[in-house]
């Protein structure tokens, strides 16, 4: 775990050999908590999502599963048990913006929007914001 101030920030791990294998570059993983992690996964599915990995334990530290959306983009569904995420946020070096870059924001916004009830607005630059 990566802290700050003696609070999480950010988690980093070894690349299994697997995807090492496959050719997968480093990345990042978002994480969006839920209260029911089988429902919301459900969910996804419904309003076209691919289950990655349907939910399962992370030892005593909560739930995930790993979807893609509509788009093509991979997020995790996070429901917590002993670990709540990044105890740290919008301050110098810590968690400030999630951003997805998408060849359709629409069909984007519709799933996201649907998935979580998140208020969506769109700016004058056809910038989505949630």
């Amino acid at each position: 775990m990566l802290t700050q101030d003696g609070k999480d920030v950010a988690g980093l791990g070894q690349m299994s050999d697997d995807d090492k294998g496959r050719g997968m570059p480093s990345m990042w993983q978002s994480y969006i908590t839920v209260h029911n992690l089988e429902a919301m996964t459900a969910k996804s599915a419904e309003l076209g999502a691919t289950i990655i990995a349907p939910p399962f334990d992370v030892m005593e530290s909560g739930r995930m599963s790993v979807i893609q959306d509509p788009t093509g983009a991979f997020v995790s569904l996070w429901q917590t048990g002993t670990h709540k995420g990044a105890g740290i946020f919008n301050h110098p070096n810590s968690l400030l913006w999630n951003e997805l870059i998408t060849t359709d924001p629409d069909a984007a916004a519709k799933f996201y929007t649907e998935l979580f009830g998140y208020g969506h607005q769109v700016d004058d630059n056809a910038y989505h914001m949630f």
